[in-house]
């Protein structure tokens, strides 16, 4: 997902910062409608990788064209702080009072729900 940030500098330094915001962009939609296409894997996968590579160009083109032209640095780190501690708060959000994850886990799922199950199950 993020080998296009690689290429995406020289992208930018090549034919400039809206043509492959623009790109990104354009790469999102088409993964949209890939997705409104099928249900099938294939459509999962490719619809994925295309959102995947859109929002790296997109976002990797605004951090370094845009904002850091505009702006300077501190402004493309500035949004790293709230997004990280809102990140690390929710990993550590206590799990509902008397379960966790290992208990839901381990427990079968209704009859209504197992594939083959009747409803005397």
């Amino acid at each position: 997902m993020f080998a296009p940030g690689l290429v995406t500098g020289r992208l930018v330094e090549r034919i400039g910062e809206r043509p492959v915001i623009v790109a990104g962009i354009a790469l999102n939609l088409a993964s949209l409608a890939v997705a409104r296409a099928g249900t099938g894997v294939e459509h999962f996968w490719l619809a994925l990788l295309l959102v995947g590579v859109g929002c790296t160009v997109a976002l990797t083109s605004v951090a370094s064209g845009q904002l850091l032209h505009l702006h300077g640095w501190h402004a493309v780190l500035a949004p790293a702080l709230p997004l990280l501690i809102v990140a690390l708060a929710a990993g550590l959000w206590p799990a509902e009072a008397g379960t966790s994850q290992a208990d839901s886990a381990a427990e079968p799922p209704p009859a209504a729900v197992r594939p083959g199950a009747s409803v005397g199950d």
